[in-house]
């Protein structure tokens, strides 16, 4: 849970952390399409 917190704390509001797997169905592709990935 500390990612979760890190990246709340930068981020100044809530987040979401998911594996792309339990992301539903339904959803996945919609999120997907707007994911922005960064080298770190």
């Amino acid at each position: 849970m500390n990612l979760y917190y890190y990246l709340k704390d930068i981020f100044k509001t809530d987040i979401d952390l998911l594996t792309k797997e339990s992301i539903s169905k339904h959803l996945r592709n919609e999120i997907l399409s707007e994911v922005e990935y960064i080298e770190g």
